[in-house]
């Protein structure tokens, strides 16, 4: 019986990251999880709160405007400032022994992040003209689409707030590097829209060989797109070809080895022409070289 959408991942990272989060789970100490866009962060947050039997309040780090942050987030009593008619509880007031899931930390500017900092020191806020600071009860998980070591190291990103907040840190990668998990969810959606089970036969290989650049929200988008549609096969490949291009610009944009990325350039290539002769005229070796580097990648 599924509990949780994580609980159908079967990826030997899958496995090996939800062992871990039972193993953390036993500390109060900060996680961070990172990852591309769409790749489940949000999954492996949820899964980790009910692992923890904790509530989670969510604060979006994209969406505030940085000047009406801190109103936001602390609160503020009457008079704090014009305006300011009466006593205003933030978000922290709210949280009280829930876990503060701090969604996009990437995207805070060094003011903000400065403030954040004190919080998660001292575990304890100041709402905009208040003496006394209120305790924190709650412990706190960050996520971030993008690498922070990175962003440290361009001085975007506070480097002592980094390792506050990274405590326990947990990369989820890209579905292309997790076969098994595209398969699992490709099943789950196709049987939560009721699609056709026949016509998932003839597109399953083709659907899990797709490196899928957005990630789960894109074969939750196509199999939602499916739903209307008579002919699964052509929508599909019409599909995967319009967005081939944009496919290979996204992993190019990664920080892969030479071996990962000379993988998934034959790959595509293989995909765009279907001929084995031309595409190893294209690469420039030995038709046998090609199938010596294809067996490897099936076993892959």
């Amino acid at each position: 019986m599924i509990t949780h959408k994580i609980d159908i991942f079967n990826s030997e990272f899958s496995f090996k990251t939800k062992e871990y989060l039972k193993k953390i789970a036993l500390s109060d100490s900060n996680l961070l999880i990172w990852g591309p866009s769409g790749s489940g962060k949000e999954l492996w947050v949820d899964y980790f709160a009910k692992i923890k039997g904790k509530e989670i309040l969510e604060i979006n780090c994209s969406q505030n405007n940085p000047s009406l942050l801190e109103a936001h987030w602390f609160g503020y009593k009457k008079g704090a400032f014009t305006g300011a008619k009466e006593d205003k509880k933030g978000l922290f007031s709210l949280a009280k022994q829930k876990i503060i899931y701090l969604n996009g930390v990437e995207h805070l500017d060094h003011s903000t992040q400065t403030k954040l900092l004190r919080v998660v020191e001292n575990k304890t806020f100041l709402p905009l003209g208040a003496l006394e600071e209120i305790k924190l009860k709650s412990s706190f998980i960050f996520s971030s689409s993008k690498d922070l070591t990175k962003l440290t190291e361009k001085k975007q990103f506070r480097e002592e707030l980094y390792f506050r907040i990274s405590v326990f840190s947990l990369f989820i990668p890209p579905l292309f590097e997790r076969k098994e998990d595209i398969n699992s969810l490709i099943k789950y959606f196709w049987e939560e829209k009721s699609l056709n089970k026949e016509e998932l036969r003839k597109v399953k290989k083709t659907l899990i060989n797709y490196n899928w650049p957005g990630n789960i929200r894109e074969i939750e988008n196509l199999t939602n797109n499916l739903i209307f549609q008579d002919n699964y096969k052509d929508f599909i490949e019409n599909y995967i070809n319009k967005n081939k291009f944009q496919n290979m610009k996204d992993i190019f944009k990664r920080d892969l080895t030479l071996e990962e990325l000379e993988k998934q350039y034959i790959l595509f290539l293989k995909d765009k022409y279907k001929n084995k002769e031309i595409l190893s005229t294209i690469l420039g070796i030995s038709r046998k070289t090609l199938y010596n580097k294809l067996k490897k990648y099936d076993k892959d």
